[in-house]
């Protein structure tokens, strides 16, 4: 497992949310370690609807999907972003290990309360960059709990997003066996899968996301390779047609049959 101070400190872009965001209604803590409480925000507009699970990019906070959560509630989705430690309002320092871990404490929990309110539709999961890692750990640890796959700006591969940050593995004893194995992780997830790319991403190489989708087991899977994009505009260049095919993904493959 990839656990090294250099990597947790210049990984992570962790933020704080004003204490009016603290305060939301909507606001759900999750508890993951003895202190440790991670945020979500469940916004949920039908007990039938399907269940999209987000996972968010670096530097980002569930209070900033309040806007996106509208249009998905639009389309019959209950939407539920969730953040990582020292993010937003949850306790404690990220690091790699804990998104990990605290990735499928996290979805077990969503289940749980879900199902306790009377919620019975199926469970997608979203990463969006940095959230990749957590969702294929998801479909690596929890396949059964998951209807679908979604990721944006994914990385198949961790050494080039590390050398890009200033982090030489290498140089740190960082071997292969400790990597994250998302290509393997993908590969023996079987459901629905859906793969999200743009094609002049200067952080994460569009190599990355044509290889998780070639990699990909999943059944079926499909791919929007988003033109005159980066890293951090796929939804603006896209426009509604992102929410649009998002939701025809969802509703087609993973409503409850």
């Amino acid at each position: 497992m990839i656990d090294h101070p250099l990597i947790n400190q210049y990984l992570f872009h962790p933020r704080r949310d004003s204490e009016q965001e603290k305060n939301n209604p909507k606001n759900v803590l999750i508890s993951v370690d003895k202190e440790i409480n991670i945020g979500s925000r469940f916004h949920l507009i039908d007990k039938i609807a399907p269940n999209l699970v987000y996972f968010h990019g670096n530097a980002e906070l569930v209070s900033e999907y309040d806007m996106m959560a509208e249009i998905y509630l639009k389309q019959g989705i209950n939407f539920i972003p969730v953040d990582y430690r020292g993010y937003g309002f949850s306790d404690g320092n990220p690091s790699l290990p804990a998104l990990l871990e605290d990735a499928v404490l996290c979805l077990k929990y969503v289940r749980d309360h879900l199902n306790e309110n009377g919620y019975t539709g199926n469970i997608v999961v979203m990463g969006r960059s940095l959230g990749s890692a957590a969702v294929l750990q998801l479909v690596s640890k929890l396949p059964e709990l998951i209807y679908g796959l979604i990721i944006e700006s994914g990385f198949a591969y961790e050494k080039p997003l590390f050398k890009l940050i200033g982090i030489d593995i290498d140089a740190i004893g960082l071997k292969n066996k400790d990597g994250l194995n998302h290509l393997e992780k993908i590969k023996n997830y079987s459901g629905p899968t859906f793969i999200i790319h743009a094609r002049q991403d200067h952080i994460i190489s569009f190599k990355d996301g044509e290889d998780l989708f070639s990699a990909s087991s999943g059944f079926p899977k499909e791919y929007f390779w988003v033109d005159n994009a980066n890293h951090n505009n796929i939804l603006h260049t896209a426009g509604y047609d992102y929410f649009t095919k998002i939701s025809n993904f969802i509703k087609l493959n993973c409503l409850n049959q």
